[in-house]
């Protein structure tokens, strides 16, 4: 008859997911940060209207491919047992490719993360397609299924930027505009007033504010590149907060309709590595149990089920 046995895939914990998905964006909060206009280029104030018929051209511009790096520090100041101030920091960085060409996106991103905290880094590789999430770190595979909820926030977190939803949220928060020009290059300047960011953030009834602490300032730069799409989109933040915090961060867009996905992983190799299976003199694949019994395998599903013949 025929028997299953689970593959040895570790299911990617969920908190390590939810880690992966760095947002460049959520203006309605302080999670964005970087400075930054266009060296050298003189700027001049404009109205929302102009700022935004600027923005949103760019924002609607189509693409099917898109290659990004998102870096992003934050800095913490607080005294140590002594008194004394002290600035702890964690960077973390982000690239990757994204294409939203197919019925539905599919994504690749290696994440690297650092802390003045911790010693040594956090580093690993996430494929997302409408399929699963293969994560890779070091040797290892995990695997996790992916539903169309999950798959799209993996996507919107590396656009979310850049979209109308994201640029109309920081318009309606802002006490000042600036717009430049350099190299044919347009850089868009927003300052935004950190009482209608805390208004925004009552209106919605949550935030992600540490506890007793404002938006002290928010400066959010977009430029768009000759091509007409964004280029960088370029954020500083900082909370009038006990320890004192701030952060920044860069979001980085190119190679528009030009980005190719790299090779997934090989799953099913991996699985008769791990699960100890090897092939015949006639290509047969088997394994031997505990018991010194072989057993030859019939089928490895898509999930990683194996089946053999006992």
């Amino acid at each position: 008859m025929k028997a299953i046995l689970k593959a040895t895939l570790l299911a990617f914990a969920s908190g390590l997911l939810a880690f992966a998905l760095v947002a460049c964006g959520n203006t309605g909060q302080a999670s964005t940060a970087a400075s930054g206009g266009a060296s050298g280029a003189e700027g001049q104030g404009g109205s929302r209207e102009d700022v935004e018929a600027i923005l949103n051209q760019a924002a609607n511009q189509p693409f099917s491919t898109v290659t990004f790096k998102i870096t992003t520090s934050t800095s913490t100041t607080i005294p140590d047992d002594e008194g004394v101030m002290q600035t702890q920091s964690a960077d973390t960085a982000t690239t990757g490719e994204l294409d939203q060409s197919g019925d539905k996106p599919a994504m690749h991103m290696s994440y690297r993360a650092t802390s003045t905290v911790e010693l040594g880094r956090t580093e690993y590789e996430l494929f997302v397609n409408s399929e699963r999430l293969i994560a890779k770190e070091g040797d290892q595979l995990y695997v996790e299924e992916m539903d169309d909820e999950a798959l799209y926030s993996y996507s919107q977190s590396v656009t979310s930027a850049i979209s109308r939803e994201e640029i109309e949220a920081m318009l309606d928060v802002a006490a000042s505009f600036e717009i430049s020009e350099s190299d044919g290059e347009t850089t868009v300047t927003i300052t935004a007033d950190p009482a209608k960011l805390a208004d925004s953030q009552e209106q919605i009834g949550e935030s992600d504010l540490p506890e007793n602490s404002t938006i002290a300032t928010m400066v959010i730069s977009y430029t768009i590149g000759t091509d007409g799409h964004f280029k960088t989109v370029r954020t500083i933040s900082s909370l009038d907060s006990e320890p004192i915090y701030h952060m920044n961060q860069t979001c980085q867009y190119s190679n528009y309709d030009a980005t190719s996905l790299p090779e997934w992983p090989d799953l099913q190799a991996y699985i008769l590595e791990q699960s100890g299976i090897e092939t015949d003199e006639n290509g047969n694949m088997y394994f031997v149990d505990e018991d010194g019994q072989t057993h030859y395998i019939t089928e490895i599903g898509e999930d990683g089920t194996i089946y053999f013949m006992q």
